[in-house]
């Protein structure tokens, strides 16, 4: 099982921040997962929200500012990094996970970005069905972002993910999920990842049941064994 590095060392430092994703390589994870929106002048950022009241203390909205603007935003003290500037950062061998949080209109803008890079080092995520296929048209590799909710339906999701020529299913993490699961999605060929597991007894239990990539907000204490099990 491979170890992702949720918004980065999420716990340890701000979210989606290049702070946050040093810390993740540095212990080292096999990848970090981020979020992705545009500005109004067509730049892709870092950043989960729709606007930065949580995040930054600011109530506009991405989309209505542009690079420029945006660049005053501070995220406990770090600013907001655009998605060139963290894979810049990224480690040769490391995996980033770039889940776009908004339509597939934005996926030409992402397929630009990722255009000149070796397509072992990315893969896109979304909730969206209709973004990922808009991916795949692209020549994206995408992961299909699906609520734990549909745990006991991941034999029809993933019949449609190979269908569609989605590689994985990234599944929001349930006590429900089993062995059997993901066996399910593997006998369709698809990848299974696991979102956010920040327990050590979940973390053994994903291990063992098989899947691929465990998304955490802690990976410097689950690796590192520094939460009791």
């Amino acid at each position: 099982m491979k170890w992702i590095a949720h918004r980065g060392c999420s716990r340890a430092a701000p979210e989606n921040t290049l702070a946050a994703f040093d810390l993740a390589w540095r212990i080292p994870v096999d990848g970090v997962e981020l979020d992705v929106r545009t500005t109004s002048d067509g730049h892709a950022v870092v950043f989960h929200d729709a606007d930065g009241a949580r995040m930054a203390g600011d109530s506009r909205r991405i989309a209505e500012l542009t690079l420029a603007e945006l660049a005053a935003w501070r995220v406990g003290g770090e600013p907001v990094p655009t998605l060139e500037e963290v894979l810049a950062h990224a480690p040769s061998q490391s995996l980033t996970l770039i889940e776009l949080k908004e339509g597939r209109d934005q996926v030409a803008i992402i397929a630009e970005i990722l255009k000149n890079m070796n397509a072992t080092c990315y893969r896109l995520l979304s909730f969206d069905p209709a973004v990922a296929m808009a991916a795949v048209k692209a020549g994206i590799p995408v992961w299909l972002n699906v609520e734990a909710s549909y745990t006991r339906m991941l034999g029809k999701v993933a019949g449609w993910a190979r269908d569609e020529g989605i590689e994985g299913i990234s599944l929001g993490w349930s006590s429900e999920l089993s062995a059997a699961n993901v066996a399910t999605a593997h006998d369709h060929g698809r990848v299974m990842a696991v979102w956010t597991v920040n327990n050590a007894r979940e973390a053994d239990a994903m291990r063992a049941a098989g899947v691929d990539y465990l998304m955490t907000d802690i990976p410097d204490m689950l690796i590192r064994r520094q939460v009791p099990v």
